[in-house]
């Protein structure tokens, strides 16, 4: 029968080493060797980690004589801790404190005094509540919570340093509103199965629920709004949405037909002849007369030309505005407004991929967490986390592609890209003062294509090109000819589209980045006139378009 060694400190504990590892030890209590071993200063200011993880500890009553060692980390995750003592705040010096997969059901009020924490993971215990006490910790960053008992959240206030929120798998019901009292949260997952509805949250850049229940734009963004300042609260939360890749029911707000029985506009009665017509924006039902489709860019989640009530569509000429910088009208042309615009989309772009990436190493945290627990509930957790980080870097690749695109745009818009915004591309063909090739010195000067050549055009407009003084060569004749065809043939030829063109105005053409437009005459001015392969022709701002293909 092989009898159990009672636990020894191991030799290599004594070393210059800032982490004490002893994980797995089967441990039922704080080790005394190591509470005498501090007590005699053989590990005062050297071990700054001390890994416990993995073991059978019921209590850690004498946690405080290890306040000598000053620690910053103190790892307690999968043990056997039914409560923690009132001496855990002798630790003043903890930064980070794991307490995962542990019988947890309370915090002492003594976590307040843990003024350095940064870092308090307490998942898969059964927490029903928090200490008030726990508002003091003024430097909390990190809070995870998931797989607890929380029926509702917070029972009490929060940090509002909290930038990172776990409360996945509780029983909550609702959307917890005092959340929204976080002015530092940044990424927040909240994985319920009744979830169906969440208000924005403006500063929030990663946020991780359940992908399978499409939400519903929460009834609080109607209390107290109507025409057109409801249209744009609308727009603003559906971007909201789009920009964390929500996925979102557009008609689960709508007004049933059974609940209205006049237009919301004119007060018009429905009837058979007089049909009710839904805004696809405000939900609200109305008559035909005071319904249309938009002929403006629709918000994220509406079709290309959605039927809007008049409130909603002026909302919609103020988005389009916003997000294209400033709208084209003839003679217009792209300018500041549009690359502050784009730099401040990519300002945006790069903060979201700032915080997926930090949700996804967390992931990966958890997941070296849960690989040693063979139980059930270890394995879904690790599951768990396993998808979410799928499901994470699918969103990171999203946004990388879609940082790509800005910053092209962005290039371009600069003058980075070969296509310069403010002035006519350059053309392809040979231009007004160089030729071809370069001049060797005291040879005569390059006439561009069209100009008659010749040293003296001016006093011999007939001279024979090969018997007048100073007359190019032959070859050069050649070139010069050749130049000609290549400018005639770039008067009308092909063109690639290298950014979309909604056209605004009656007579121009709309454009689809990547498609090939042909061009029929290039005005002056910033427009050409251009014909696309179904015949559509009409006036196109040519800096949206390679100079030829």
């Amino acid at each position: 029968m092989k009898v159990k060694r009672p636990f020894r400190l191991s030799r290599c504990a004594y070393k210059k080493s800032d982490t004490l590892d002893l994980s797995g030890k089967q441990l039922a209590t704080l080790p005394h060797e190591l509470c005498t071993a501090v007590k005699q200063g053989k590990l005062v200011g050297t071990v700054k980690n001390l890994s416990l993880q993995k073991n059978a500890i019921r209590d850690i009553e004498e946690i405080n004589e290890l306040s000598p060692l000053n620690l910053l980390v103190l790892n307690l995750f999968s043990n056997n801790l039914e409560r923690l003592p009132a001496k855990l705040g002798f630790l003043s010096t903890l930064t980070k404190l794991y307490l995962d997969s542990n019988q947890l059901k309370a915090i002492p009020k003594e976590i307040g005094l843990l003024k350095e924490l940064t870092w308090l993971s307490m998942e898969n215990n059964l927490l029903t509540e928090l200490p008030n006490e726990l508002s003091s910790c003024s430097k909390l960053k990190t809070l995870c919570l998931n797989s607890n008992r929380f029926a509702s959240f917070p029972p009490t206030p929060l940090p509002s340093s909290i930038a990172i929120l776990s409360l996945s798998h509780n029983p909550l019901s609702t959307f917890p509103p005092a959340l929204l009292s976080l002015p530092c949260l940044t990424s927040l997952s909240l994985i319920l199965p009744s979830l169906n509805s969440i208000p924005a949250i403006p500063t929030l850049t990663a946020l991780t629920i359940n992908t399978s229940i499409p939400l519903i734009i929460p009834p609080s963004l109607f209390a107290g709004l109507t025409g057109k300042a409801l249209g744009e609260k609308l727009i603003g939360y559906l971007a909201w949405c789009k920009a964390l890749n929500l996925n979102i029911d557009i008609k689960g707000h709508w007004v049933k037909d059974n609940d209205a029985v006049q237009c919301s506009g004119c007060g018009e009665g429905f009837s058979t002849f007089n049909r009710r017509h839904h805004c696809r924006l405000c939900g609200y039902l109305f008559c035909k007369n005071c319904i249309s489709p938009s002929q403006h860019p629709p918000p994220p989640y509406l079709p290309p030309t959605p039927k809007l009530c008049s409130p909603c569509s002026t909302s919609t000429v103020s988005f389009a505005a916003r997000r294209k910088g400033t709208v084209l009208k003839e003679g217009a042309k792209p300018g500041g407004a549009e690359k502050d615009r784009v730099r401040e989309e990519l300002n945006n772009v790069e903060g979201e991929i700032k915080g997926a990436e930090h949700v996804r190493n967390n992931l990966v945290k958890l997941q070296n967490l849960y690989k040693g627990d063979t139980s059930a509930k270890g394995i879904e957790s690790l599951n768990q986390a396993k998808a979410q980080e799928k499901a994470m870097n699918e969103n990171l690749e999203e946004l990388n592609k879609k940082k790509r695109v800005l910053q092209k745009r962005l290039d371009t818009l600069e003058g980075k890209g070969g296509i310069k915004i403010n002035s006519r591309p350059a053309s392809p063909a040979v231009s007004r003062n160089q030729s071809p090739c370069h001049s060797p010195v005291g040879s005569p000067r390059r006439h561009h294509p069209g100009s008659n050549p010749g040293s003296n055009p001016s006093s011999n407009p007939n001279s024979n090109p090969n018997s007048a003084p100073g007359s190019p060569s032959p070859q050069r004749a050649l070139l010069r000819k050749a130049s000609a065809d290549k400018g005639e043939e770039e008067k009308k030829g092909r063109v690639k589209v290298l950014f979309d063109f909604e056209a605004q105005n009656e007579g121009e053409l709309g454009l689809q980045a990547g498609e090939e437009i042909v061009v029929l005459e290039k005005m002056e001015g910033d427009w050409w006139l251009g014909e696309k392969p179904d015949g559509t022709s009409g006036y196109f701002p040519f800096n949206y378009v390679s100079v030829h293909v």
